[in-house]
């Protein structure tokens, strides 16, 4: 009896939420690196580059995996820790292909992390490295892209972030904060497939203009996930207008908030789209960015110089600012037209889509909190309140997107003040910093911000955390700094032990 027991015991799996997840990401990880093997090994490269991390990573899931199994619940304070831990694991063993092919540490992990954060600012020479290590930097957008999407929409408002008011969803959640239902999970699967059917659609499009099939599913995979990187042998800017009109319209499609995409395919509601003010508001932004870019530049006497762009040009520009993907190279742009860019991807996109920034939905709240404290100022006994898509926003939610907000700035200058610290210019610091925090790219860090390659490997990991934390929406990434959390999260760990 004694031995049937202790047998009994050793085949128990050990209930844990933060293993169970890590075990299924490095699977996961590990099979999306069969590609880039399959392609490095059809053009004679170093197979081992994807080999090793492959084999590793599913040797590991399986010990892992064995051992653990996941609670039919998860206590916020422990989803948070998952939260930064999944991010941790999936930057640190993405970048094991970079380092097997001879990039340094520091730089393998800035790479890994700039794409899986979907920032896309690359501090190496792309054209020198290997197609099948180009397609694991698209491929890490794509996830980290899938990531945010899942990140925003159904795991922040778990942990009582209020997103669930910001996104005018018509799918009602369970009031339950603690336990992903089982209907979150079918949503998160349809949100799987849109994601995959935008993408696969993109590739089908760019192919039928005879784009080569690798760029085409590169293009797209970045694309989607408003990443940046773009094809590996030509410029972007050299693309005919056809591929960039393609390119823009589904760098806006990424933009959008991706339960309007959920609603009008799955519930055929076309409507819903104008339906939703955020958007409204997006289209309406973008518009007005097109016709002030194109007077600027077109109106010499204004900014001075010859900057005759195209009008598809512009248009591509502004959806790639706005939308944080940043495909366009603005080293020969006027300085005014790129600070307008800057700005708009500073404010960002639609919140639950794939951008960085602060989010347009965050905007419109502040904006109507503010108008509504001028109208008190002027009749003190009216009740006001702030409404977005024909509903109420709670005083939590706003407070939340206010200390964001606030944070989003604080974080900003943080990074501006340290680079100059270390000697850097204001300029290039404030551009580097914001493209980073907003996840906007290469386009202004390294081009007109800092020549990233040649910081030391301090300053490299430092702007590691600082994309970190722009993706994981400053203040959840904030709250996993602070002493209260870890001493709550030993607390809960210890009880349950």
């Amino acid at each position: 009896m004694v031995g049937i027991k202790l047998e009994a015991n050793l085949h128990t799996k050990r209930e844990s939420a933060h293993l169970s997840v890590i075990s299924a990401e490095l699977f996961g990880l590990s099979v999306a690196m069969l590609p880039c093997f399959f392609i490095d090994l059809l053009e004679k490269a170093s197979y081992l580059t994807f080999l090793i991390p492959i084999l590793a990573g599913i040797v590991l899931s399986s010990v892992i995996g064995l051992m653990t199994k996941m609670p039919e619940t998860i206590k916020s304070i422990d989803g948070l820790f998952l939260l930064g831990i999944v991010w941790i694991v999936a930057i640190i063993f993405s970048a094991i292909p970079f380092m097997i092919s001879g990039i340094s540490l520091a730089d393998s992990i800035f790479e890994s992390t700039s794409n899986i954060t979907t920032s896309g600012a690359t501090i190496v020479n792309v054209r020198n490295i290997s197609s099948g290590l180009f397609m694991w930097r698209s491929i890490m957008e794509w996830i980290g892209g899938l990531a945010v999407i899942m990140l925003f929409t159904l795991l922040l408002p778990m942990f009582g972030f209020g997103s669930k008011e910001l996104l005018d969803s018509s799918t009602s959640f369970s009031s339950d904060v603690s336990t992903l239902t089982l209907r979150k999970r079918d949503i998160a699967r349809q949100f799987l497939c849109i994601y995959a059917f935008l993408t696969a659609s993109m590739v089908l499009l760019l192919s039928s203009l005879d784009v080569p099939l690798f760029d085409s599913l590169c293009e797209s995979l970045a694309t989607i996930s408003t990443g940046g990187p773009t094809s590996k042998y030509s410029n972007f800017s050299e693309f005919p207008a056809k591929i960039k009109i393609i390119c823009g319209i589904f760098m806006l499609l990424g933009s959008i908030n991706f339960f309007l995409h959920f609603r009008a395919l799955y519930y055929k509601r076309s409507s819903t789209y104008f339906n939703n003010e955020e958007f409204r508001f997006v289209l309406f932004w973008n518009l007005t960015l097109v016709v002030l870019i194109y007077i600027l530049i077109h109106c010499d006497h204004i900014i001075g110089g010859d900057f005759n762009l195209d009008f598809v040009d512009i248009v591509v520009a502004v959806i790639s600012a706005t939308s944080t993907t940043f495909f366009v190279d603005f080293e020969y742009w006027p300085e005014i037209a790129t600070t307008i860019l800057l700005f708009a991807a500073f404010l960002g996109g639609s919140a639950g889509s794939t951008t960085g920034g602060i989010k347009i939905s965050r905007i419109i709240v502040i904006l109507r909190y503010i108008q509504n404290g001028l109208k008190s100022i002027l009749h003190p006994e009216a009740v006001y309140e702030v409404r977005l898509n024909k509903g109420s926003v709670g005083n939590r939610t706003i407070n939340v997107v206010a200390a964001l907000s606030v944070l989003f700035l604080f974080t900003t200058l943080a990074g501006i003040s340290t680079l100059m610290i270390f000697g850097h210019d204001l300029q290039s610091s404030l551009l580097t910093t914001i493209a980073l925090i907003t996840t906007s790219g290469s386009s202004f860090s390294g081009t007109l911000g800092l020549p990233i390659h040649s910081l030391n490997w301090f300053l490299k990991i430092f702007l590691c955390f600082i994309m970190l934390l722009g993706r994981l929406e400053i203040l959840s990434g904030i709250i996993l700094l602070t002493p209260r959390f870890w001493k709550e999260f030993i607390h809960s760990v210890k009880r349950m032990s």
